[in-house]
């Protein structure tokens, strides 16, 4: 089992690094310690920790409240994560301002949710995952680690904790599917 969260750390650090220059090679995003393609040298570990967190906490509650529907199968998850790239993608790129964004990255999220996982616990850990990621960008910002270049409040853009709302319920499905 540990090999599964060892493969899914390395996973979240690769893909999530990937995604994350979308926002720097956007604008969206600038590093105050660039490293490689425009991200810092903690970047990797920290999105591999993230997708641990992430999945960790919808096993977790899957084994307290059991899903209705089965795990999602490879393809789903795939799909998943294709949809969550998408989003990455038009929250970098879309041309809209903070509130255009944040309103079609809602819509993804209630259709992911919808389609993915329908659960209330889904619910509540794609809050908490929004609020602590959001949390987190609020520290890392504040203690001058990177900035988002078009903020609205706290240093953050409206549309980043519609982004983390996306993030869990489909890394939680990649972690269903890794453990």
């Amino acid at each position: 089992m540990i090999a599964h969260w060892l493969g899914l750390f390395a996973f979240g650090a690769l893909a999530g690094s990937l995604l994350d220059g979308i926002h720097t090679h956007s604008g969206m995003t600038v590093y105050a310690t660039p490293w490689w393609w425009m991200m810092a040298v903690w970047t990797p570990p920290l999105f591999g920790f993230a997708a641990v967190a992430i999945a960790f906490a919808h096993w977790l509650s899957d084994r307290k409240w059991p899903r209705p529907a089965p795990v999602p199968s490879w393809t789903a998850v795939g799909v998943g994560g294709a949809i969550f790239a998408i989003t990455y993608y038009l929250s970098g790129y879309l041309p809209a301002g903070n509130v255009v964004k944040a309103l079609v990255l809602i819509a993804i999220f209630v259709g992911c949710w919808l389609a993915y996982d329908r659960t209330r616990h889904g619910l509540v850990l794609a809050t908490i995952t929004a609020a602590g990621g959001a949390s987190a960008e609020i520290t890392l910002t504040t203690i001058g680690a990177f900035r988002h270049l078009h903020p609205d409040v706290a240093y953050l853009p409206y549309w980043l904790p519609c982004l983390y709302l996306v993030a869990s319920v489909t890394v939680g499905n990649v972690g269903r599917r890794f453990v």
